[in-house]
C-alpha cells in the first residue's frame, strides 16, 4: 500500500502538523483496519516539510520516515502498523490556526505542572491537547534550545470528541530534551503525549 496524505500547512508553520496527521489516520482507521479503530500509537521521527505517503511496510530508507503509527480496533484486538513517509511533491496550500485564542480560554497551574479547558473549542480534540501542552511545556520550561514540539502520543482508547473537560499534567520533564504529560478526558485518563526540544523548519 501506498496512499497519498492530502496535508495542507497550519498557520504559519513550514511544516506538516502531527495533528492533521493523526486526524487523517483517524479519518482512515475504519478503511484500513475493517473495522472501527483508533490511533493508539503515533511517533514522529522528523519533521514533514514535504507531501507524505502512508505506507504499510517499513521504507528501507528509513531517513524518509516521518512517523510511525498503530491502529488498533475498537472491537477487537486487531492493530496495524503503518508508517508515514516524506516524498519530494510539494505541500501547495495551508489553512489558518488561531493557537492563541484557543489556549487562551484554558487554565493555567504552574505550580501543579497543568492546564485545564473546560469549554470544548471549535478544534478536534487532538489540536486541544496539543495546543495545551505545548502552552503548558513552554511555561514550565521555556528556555530551551529549540521548541517544544509534539513527539509521541499513546493512547489507552479513543480520543473522543463529547467531553467537557480536558486537563494536561506534566508528570516528568527532561531538561531540554522531552517530557511526558497525561492526558485526561472528564477526569479519565486517556493516554500520554510527550513533547520532544526541536528544531522545527
Amino acid at each position: 500500500m501506498n496512499r497519498r496524505l492530502n496535508l495542507k500547512y497550519k498557520g504559519e508553520r513550514k511544516y506538516l502538523h502531527g495533528s492533521d496527521f493523526f486526524n487523517t489516520l483517524s479519518r482512515l482507521s475504519l478503511e484500513l483496519l475493517g473495522e472501527v479503530g483508533f490511533v493508539e500509537k503515533l511517533v514522529f521521527k522528523k519533521f514533514a516539510v514535504n507531501a507524505c505517503v502512508l505506507v504499510d511496510e517499513k521504507p528501507e530508507d528509513v531517513a524518509t520516515i516521518v512517523a510511525q503509527a498503530r491502529l488498533k480496533s475498537n472491537i477487537s484486538d486487531l492493530t496495524k502498523e503503518y508508517w508515514i513517509q516524506e516524498n519530494v511533491g510539494l505541500v501547495e496550500n495551508r489553512y489558518d490556526f488561531n493557537e492563541d485564542a484557543l489556549v487562551a480560554q484554558a487554565d493555567l497551574d504552574l505550580q501543579a505542572k497543568c492546564i485545564t479547558l473546560t469549554r470544548r473549542s471549535n478544534h478536534t480534540p487532538i489540536e486541544e491537547v496539543i495546543a495545551l501542552t505545548k502552552k503548558l511545556n513552554n511555561d514550565v520550561s521555556p528556555n530551551v534550545p529549540g521548541k517544544w514540539v509534539f513527539g509521541q502520543l499513546n493512547l489507552l482508547k479513543p480520543l473522543e470528541d463529547d467531553y467537557g473537560k480536558l486537563h494536561i499534567g506534566m508528570v516528568s520533564l527532561i531538561k531540554d530534551r522531552f517530557s511526558v504529560n497525561e492526558i485526561m478526558l472528564d477526569d479519565e485518563l486517556v493516554g500520554t503525549m510527550r513533547f520532544i526540544v526541536g528544531a522545527p523548519a
